[in-house]
């Protein structure tokens, strides 16, 4: 649930879900366990990261978790044969995505003419479409890639601009830059590096912010 997640309890039962995933999967005929991470587990960063040589970081409940469950699951899966893949998703969206997530909302504003507020404008994200996760892992699957991969764009915009590229695609803009309200000093930056694994094997996503957007629009 957005506002929740990154701190409640639910999350430390996840992780033993996880692990005990693993371990089932281990005696199992499966040959492939692709478990989705999160770029959280980075946490504060000011630079690009980078699956295999980025150090996790976690900073909240969630990362922490997430962090644990994949040292777990790696130590378990290691004493079988099936392949292992650990995903580390960035910034998701599309259609049908939770209300509450900031792009529905700030899609929702925009089309109900409502005030909007921005808690955020420094911090820098990598936003990627769900299809396109849809095929990175599609391409993990039929390609030989390290245990850690990130799935993102290695593209990194701020709430401010992606409320511009909203506001252009629905032809709709009554917010102005005035009358945004920010935190000043939050400065997050989960942003894939460019020499992560995934890309470096030649995948590369299909949607730029503005197509994925428009698909989410359309959706």
């Amino acid at each position: 649930t957005p506002g929740k997640y990154k701190n409640d309890p639910s999350n430390y039962e996840y992780a033993k879900f996880t692990v005990k995933l693993a371990t089932y999967i281990k005696h199992s005929e499966v040959e492939h366990l692709i478990i989705l991470g999160t770029c959280a587990e980075y946490g504060r960063q000011t630079d690009p990261s980078t699956a295999g040589f980025t150090l996790s970081a976690p900073n909240t409940l969630y990362a922490e978790q997430k962090v644990a469950a994949f040292k777990a699951a790696e130590k378990v899966i290691q004493e079988s044969i099936t392949r292992f893949t650990w995903a580390r998703l960035f910034f998701p969206y599309g259609p049908h995505q939770h209300k509450q997530r900031l792009i529905p909302h700030l899609i929702d504003s925009l089309n109900s003419s409502t005030p909007i507020r921005l808690a955020d404008i420094s911090s820098v994200y990598d936003w990627i479409s769900t299809r396109d996760i849809a095929e990175a892992i599609s391409w993990i699957i039929h390609h030989k890639l390290p245990l850690e991969i990130d799935i993102g764009t290695s593209i990194g915009v701020t709430n401010l601009e992606l409320l511009t590229i909203l506001e252009e695609l629905s032809q709709t803009k009554h917010q102005e830059l005035s009358g945004l309200e920010h935190v000043i000093g939050v400065g997050e930056f989960f942003v894939m590096g460019k020499d992560s694994p995934l890309l470096t094997s030649g995948w590369l996503p299909r949607d730029t912010l503005e197509s994925g957007l428009k698909w989410t629009l359309e959706g």
